[in-house]
């Protein structure tokens, strides 16, 4: 019974992918400003790997839904924005 369990187990670790929300970055470490342009947006997160954006007006930036942790995205810790 335990091996059941555990094959179980394995089958559903192998198709979970990793993913998290956040504002996407330029090659300077900021985030992407948009004004209400979610269209853009979605497609700068697509780029990405992400599977959604839009124009986060009280950001005034692109914010992406389920990006891949291999993407960077801005936060407080890692930000590099102005920074030289």
């Amino acid at each position: 019974m335990k091996i059941i369990i555990a094959f179980i187990s394995a089958l559903l670790l192998l198709g979970v992918e990793s993913a998290r929300d956040g504002y996407p970055v330029d090659k300077e470490g900021c985030k992407i400003s948009c004004v209400i342009n979610s269209k853009f947006c979605n497609t700068i997160c697509h780029r990405r790997g992400a599977k959604y954006g839009y124009c986060y007006t009280g950001g005034l930036a692109c914010y992406c839904e389920a990006v891949p942790d291999n993407v960077k995205v801005w936060t407080y810790a890692t930000n590099t924005c102005g920074k030289k």
